[in-house]
């Protein structure tokens, strides 16, 4: 301060030290030095000398004289960088290098921020030791699934591991843990720790990808509300005063949606009171019902169930979507030339099919996606896809896949694939290590992705891939947004758009962009809760608290009067999740 401050020379430290803790208590001068600071912190050169100063503090007054008038001098240049002017755009360059030497200032390219970096398993694979990775993660995680969900467990999961490489697998479960979605179990036995020491299970932050803000048991309380609203109807009787569960209010909102029609049931004798009075003089009929009491109280109104059981998808149906496996037998080093013969006649047919093939092989292991076929073969969807249609059920290619889903000649099966149970079947986490499909598991995720489209309506593709690639595969969450559509759950919209942002000065107009929303069906909540009422959700992979059965509801509390009592929970109150 003496040096650089003249009028700072006649006053001693403590004055500086209180002029400065002056400026501090003015909010619009803290403000300012806080935006001196952060101005500052964005420069690589101070942030050196910050470290610097952390790592090795100062001893001697000297140094830390030096050092400090260094960093002065640094900020000051830094700061006071652009306050001289430019040269004139009709300068030479040496004018303009000399400029910017004085300043030490470089001219560098824009560099665009990215995201957070996806992680390597849910990455295109680039190599064999990749493509291994990412189907060692979905194995790993099938199998600690299997483990949570004990009830269903079954053997295999030794049998499946057998198949990997030791060394994926240890490489995979280090990354797993590093990145937080597994982790070792607690024990609060201390003579049990080294028993569960080399045990993993599944973390809370895996599960927290797999949450959503609504109410934890809304889907059972949905199913056991229609149950009891089937129960009325059929068997006659009053509708007790439900609370404000968060199931009940979903249901109540179905009344107000404009396509629903409201059933009136009317009595004879009113409909012939009405009839008799047709003729009598208007006037006094308004002015009788001017001085009628209306007794609202005596209307009752029941909510029935609109979903006709025989239009929901079938359980079986949907473990075949779920289900892509394929016989263990089914690729056989068969010649191509011999199932050509048997599918196809014309020479037309066999050109296509032969720069199909030609272009799937190119790809090698890594496989290609519909759009880029279509590319390398210029051919149109309409004949693309029958081809490709053809080639799957010939077992000629597989569906595997890590971004999207892409087509592998069967030579390159292995690197993909496990067998087990005489199947051959590409890893995903609702598949058990014995082959079959853990329904569970899959409501468990299907409900996590209706939940965050119904949270945000019209939600692009990309942003929920974005959300939940650190835990699911964009390919795994293709397929269950192919399962929700087939249950009428989901909508999926294609809309085109011009490109805002021109790449350069001198490019030509860029194309248009297509974006890919989805938006959750009317009553989409209520339809996916009948379709999944007979699966029993992982109640280890959920929030962990207990679903409201029937009798919590008191739908089978019967009073004195014949009719429900309804007790009240313990639980928050249900507007309030909802």
């Amino acid at each position: 301060m003496h040096e650089y401050v003249p009028e700072s020379g006649t006053k001693t430290v403590q004055s500086l030290m209180a002029a400065g803790v002056r400026e501090l208590v003015r909010p619009n001068r803290l403000a300012y030095l806080q935006r001196i600071v952060c101005n500052l912190n964005t420069f690589k050169e101070m942030r050196a000398l910050r470290f610097q100063l952390a790592s090795a503090p100062l001893s001697s007054t000297e140094d830390k004289v030096k050092f400090f008038k260094n960093a002065f001098n640094m900020a000051n240049r830094l700061l006071f960088m652009e306050a001289q002017p430019l040269p004139s755009t009709s300068a030479n360059d040496s004018v303009f290098e000399i400029f910017l030497a004085s300043g030490k200032a470089i001219i560098s390219s824009e560099q665009t921020r990215t995201q957070t970096p996806v992680p390597l398993r849910s990455q295109r694979p680039t190599s064999l030791s990749h493509i291994h990775h990412c189907t060692t993660t979905n194995v790993l995680l099938s199998v600690l699934i299997a483990n949570a969900n004990c009830d269903d467990q079954k053997p295999g999961g030794e049998y499946i591991l057998e198949q990997l490489n030791p060394t994926d697998i240890n490489s995979t479960l280090q990354v797993l843990r590093a990145d937080g979605l597994i982790a070792r179990p607690r024990v609060a036995v201390t003579d049990q720790t080294m028993q569960y020491k080399n045990q993993a299970t599944l973390s809370h932050y895996f599960r927290h990808f797999f949450g959503h803000r609504f109410h934890v048991d809304l889907i059972e309380q949905i199913n056991q509300i229609r149950s009891y609203l089937d129960d009325i109807n059929d068997n006659g009787g009053e509708l007790a005063d439900l609370e404000d569960y968060a199931g009940t209010v979903l249901i109540a909102t179905d009344s107000f949606y404009n396509k629903n029609e409201i059933e009136l049931d009317i009595d004879d004798a009113l409909i012939q009171m009405f009839t008799e009075a047709a003729n009598q003089n208007s006037t006094k009929q308004i002015r009788y019902l001017e001085s009628t009491d209306l007794h609202l109280e005596r209307v009752h109104v029941v909510l029935t169930n609109p979903d006709d059981p025989d239009s929901l998808p079938t359980m079986k149906e949907i473990t075949s979507l779920l289900d892509t496996s394929i016989p263990e037998d089914a690729i056989q080093a068969r010649p191509l030339e011999e199932w050509l013969a048997e599918v196809f006649t014309t020479d037309a047919d066999d050109k296509e099919m032969r720069s199909v093939t030609m272009a799937i092989q190119a790809t090698e292991a890594y496989g290609v996606n519909l759009s880029d076929l279509q590319t390398t073969t210029n051919l149109p969807f309409d004949k693309l896809v029958p081809i490709i249609e053809k080639l799957r059920d010939g077992f000629q290619i597989i569906e595997a896949g890590v971004d999207t889903k892409r087509y592998v000649w069967h030579t390159y099966a292995d690197a993909w694939t496990v067998v087990v149970d005489g199947k051959r079947l590409c890893p995903r986490p609702w598949i058990q290590p014995a082959g079959s499909i853990c329904l569970s598991t899959a409501r468990w995720m299907l409900e996590a992705l209706l939940m965050a489209v119904v949270n945000k309506p019209g939600i692009q593709k990309k942003d929920l891939q974005f959300r939940f690639e650190f835990a699911l595969q964009p390919v795994a969450l293709e397929q269950l947004i192919k399962v929700l559509t087939y249950c009428e759950c989901l909508v999926e919209n294609f809309e085109a758009y011009e490109a805002m942002q021109f790449s350069g000065p001198f490019e030509a107009a860029p194309s248009q962009t297509v974006v890919h929303t989805l938006e959750p069906t009317v009553q989409a909540i209520q339809r996916f809760a009948s379709i999944f009422r007979d699966v029993q959700p992982i109640h280890l992979l959920t929030s962990g608290l207990q679903s409201f059965a029937t009798e919590d509801l008191g739908l089978n509390d019967t009073n004195s009067t014949g009719k429900k009592d309804v007790p009240l929970l313990t639980a928050p109150t249900p507007m309030e999740e909802i």
